[in-house]
């Protein structure tokens, strides 16, 4: 778990923030933190196993593309399981989350320590990609 919290630190450095609890955050009362969509809390444990076996924080030194862990999610997990992962991206999309939101879902809720923004990729065709790799 410390890995991943650096990892995260690592990210919101990064991108600027200086990765507060939402209580400790100067914004608190006026911006809510990291809750933004009213998923279910199956539909997160779902992405957070994926996020936290997979793309964990050395994740890239399995392989360059994530593309490929999913791959090898989807190929070494039992198909129920990669099936209900599929949907339940499906019922995230299906709900219009703006791109924020995903990226908390993602990043923050599910705590994945790969972030496609790095990459040029918007939230929402990182979560098209997952579906369509999971196929």
């Amino acid at each position: 778990m410390e890995g991943v919290r650096a990892c995260h630190a690592e990210r919101s450095l990064a991108f600027g923030g200086d990765h507060r609890p939402a209580t400790e955050s100067f914004d608190a009362e006026r911006v809510p933190h990291c809750h933004f969509l009213p998923e279910p809390v199956i539909e997160v444990e779902k992405l957070q196993y994926l996020a936290q076996a997979y793309f964990h924080q050395d994740y890239d030194l399995e392989t360059e593309d994530p593309i490929q862990i999913l791959t090898e999610f989807r190929d070494s997990e039992p198909p129920e399981l990669v099936e209900e992962l599929r949907i339940a991206i499906e019922r995230v999309l299906s709900s219009g989350p703006r791109e924020e939101e995903l990226a908390a879902l993602w990043l923050d809720r599910a705590e994945a320590c790969y972030d496609p923004r790095q990459d040029g990729m918007e939230m929402s065709v990182w979560f098209r990609r997952m579906i369509d790799a999971l196929l």
